[in-house]
């Protein structure tokens, strides 16, 4: 019967996407709440290895941990209530505060004794472990290995938790999908059932019930309705469809756009602690006031721009220093370059171009942000690549590990679908794209050369001063 094929086909969909659903979201809870105690046992793990490195450093001597190496153990295995091993390299364990456990060898330990701090995720038993080591330095040399072994009993017994949940509200959903879509398929198939009679009734000569012509046009009619209906239902969708596109690409833009301002209040604020010059704390104060105002403004700009249906940004390009606006950029980032030990070589002392000062300071942000994140570089090179009577070039390059294969090629061939975002697994694949868009807007160009061995490296083409009258037009 058609009642129960439709109830068939429905629960064959329905059930699966239910399923694949809680998957996908099972899957983002377990990685989220293991990248979090990752990121917990990392800066317990900070404190560890400097607390060891002070006691050895005061000693000056490698033999103090090897001699202290049960002491210390125990002293972080309490502090942090967490198992501790110490090693002496990768092959020798000098403690470890379990006794009579094994001692789990692996490459986080192999990475740690090359002077690399490292983890892993083990599953020795129902729930995994955190095996994270981090080495021990004298005089710049790896004398040993602090090593955290953290079992996830919690998150997996929440995840457990959640699973049985699950199974139950499933079960429920089920019962009462199966009961709504009963009704659903009766209320489907009963007019076409009294419609079947009708003809039945027709074929075999009961003309009692007039349906001949009229019934006909009826039917015709409610077929034209319900396709001039489809037919306006899927040109409203898709104009519903365009203005969400349109908003999507207006709130990622203005994402981006809150993001430069917050991030440099952020990192004046982070710089503020670390230094004792007035000076310098009034000058980060007052940065922090006049981020804050920018950021005011933006969002009141942004208010009566979408007043007006109005989605795309504006620029306001003038003549800038943009030594002045890199200065003030790796400043902002400058707790980020030390906390990723990367050196960064600006050899730009002087230079004006005309761009918008603040966009074009989003874009540097940008463009560090990635490379702390993404490149593992420990090195930036900024400076200019040529200068010629219309456009200077800078470059930002680093020595990294290079810009992923499918991201580079969906760059280079992005403009036959400037809208199609980035692939990308860290992040949401928009960042690079409003850059380019960005330089675009001010009569610039954005370009990018990566490689595994070589690094990656940015071309930024600005219009010289001598071309503000040819900016105006933009």
């Amino acid at each position: 019967m058609l009642k129960n094929n439709i109830m068939y086909k429905f629960m064959l969909l329905f059930i699966p996407a239910i399923l694949i659903v809680y998957i996908g979201m099972f899957l983002y809870l377990q990685k989220s709440m293991y990248e979090n105690a990752v990121d917990s046992v990392e800066k317990l793990s900070v404190e560890a290895q400097t607390y060891t490195m002070n006691l050895v450093q005061k000693e000056g001597s490698a033999d103090f941990l090897n001699e202290n190496a049960s002491l210390v153990a125990s002293y972080l295995s309490k502090r942090f209530d967490m198992r501790v091993q110490v090693f002496k390299n990768k092959n020798k364990i000098l403690t470890d505060t379990q006794k009579g456990e094994l001692s789990l060898i692996e490459r986080d330990v192999d990475e740690a004794a090359a002077g690399r701090k490292a983890y892993l995720l083990k599953s020795n038993n129902e729930a995994p472990q955190i095996l994270f080591s981090s080495p021990v330095y004298l005089n710049g040399k790896v004398i040993g290995i602090i090593r955290f072994i953290h079992d996830l009993n919690k998150e997996y017994q929440m995840l457990k938790d959640i699973t049985i949940a699950f199974i139950f509200i499933f079960l429920f959903v089920i019962l009462i999908a199966t009961i709504f879509i009963k009704k659903i398929a009766q209320s489907i198939c009963n007019p076409i059932e009294n419609l079947r009679n009708m003809s039945y009734k027709m074929t075999h000569g009961d003309y009692k019930v007039d349906v001949g012509v009229y019934e006909h046009q009826e039917i015709q009619k409610l077929a034209h309705d319900f396709s001039v209906m489809a037919n306006a239902i899927e040109f409203h969708v898709s104009q519903l469809e365009q203005e969400k596109l349109k908003q999507k690409e207006f709130v990622d833009q203005l994402t981006h756009e809150l993001k430069t301002p917050i991030t440099s209040i952020l990192g004046y604020i982070e710089l503020i602690p670390k230094i004792s010059s007035q000076r310098q704390q009034k000058e980060c104060f007052y940065y922090i006031d006049k981020e804050g105002k920018r950021l005011l403004n933006l969002v009141e700009e942004t208010l009566e721009s979408s007043k007006y249906g109005t989605t795309e940004f504006q620029l306001s390009p003038a003549i800038i220093n943009i030594s002045d606006l890199i200065k003030d950029t790796l400043f902002i980032m400058k707790l980020k370059i030390t906390r990723y030990h990367i050196t960064v070589f600006n050899k730009i002392s002087y230079l004006n171009v005309l761009a918008d000062y603040d966009k074009t300071k989003q874009i540097f942000l940008n463009l560090f942000d990635n490379i702390m994140k993404y490149s593992d570089a420990s090195q930036i090179n900024i400076e200019v690549d040529h200068i010629d009577e219309e456009y200077v070039t800078i470059i930002v390059k680093d020595n990294g590990i290079g810009m992923d294969q499918s991201t580079l090629e969906a760059w280079n061939n992005r403009r036959e679908n400037l809208f199609q975002r980035l692939p990308s697994q860290l992040g949401n694949g928009l960042g690079l794209l409003l850059c380019s868009e960005i330089m675009q807007k001010q009569g610039g160009d954005m370009k990018i050369i990566s490689d595994e061995e070589e690094g990656t490296t940015i071309y930024l083409s600005f219009y010289v001063p001598a071309q503000l009258k040819k900016m105006k037009t933009f």
